[in-house]
């Protein structure tokens, strides 16, 4: 299956709706003229995601070397060794004890749903839905988030985003 449009015909909501509720996997591909992002399905279900400036591969090799204090050569070294498969790479990582499980689960799903709720604030741009048989390499430490979630929480950010706004004018000032 291939779906395109453009994000003022078509909110990215109810793409996230239609996807889910035909249970399909793929990629969809978003544009806003400056930068790109991507979200991945698997039978509906929201799997990885990822934008230009985010991306879960830098954020957990900076983890790993930066909060678990592990060398970076090494972390470049298994990084390398793969380049491609999120999967077998997040697996590695637990199975070498870098970070339990649970926490890796959590760190890939708080990032994923994220990097999917910044994408919602694009307000124009193009998307492109392209089915693919399997996506299992690209899934991080196998999680699976429900779209409604990933809409749910996007609209609450939104909605605070504006009030804050309302709050917030250009002699405001910000003291640490």
């Amino acid at each position: 299956m291939v779906l395109s449009g453009t994000l003022r015909e078509f909110i990215l909501a109810d793409v996230f709706q239609l996807l889910t509720q035909q249970k399909i996997t793929g990629k969809l591909l978003l544009n806003n003229g400056r930068n790109e992002g991507y979200v991945i399905f698997q039978n509906g279900l929201v799997v990885a995601a990822q934008k230009d400036d985010e991306k879960l591969i830098s954020k957990l090799f900076n983890y790993l070397v930066m909060i678990k204090k592990q060398k970076p050569s090494r972390m470049r070294e298994l990084f390398t060794s793969f380049e491609g498969n999120i999967s077998g790479l997040t697996t590695e990582i637990i199975n070498r004890n870098y970070i339990s499980k649970q926490d890796l689960n959590l760190f890939a799903e708080s990032l994923t749903i994220d990097i999917a709720c910044s994408l919602f604030l694009w307000n124009s741009g193009t998307y492109r839905f392209s089915s693919m048989p399997a996506v299992d390499t690209l899934i991080p430490a196998g999680i699976s988030i429900p779209v409604e979630n990933i809409v749910m929480e996007a609209m609450r950010r939104a909605d605070e985003w504006n009030r804050m706004l309302q709050s917030i004018s250009e002699r405001s000032i910000f003291v640490r």
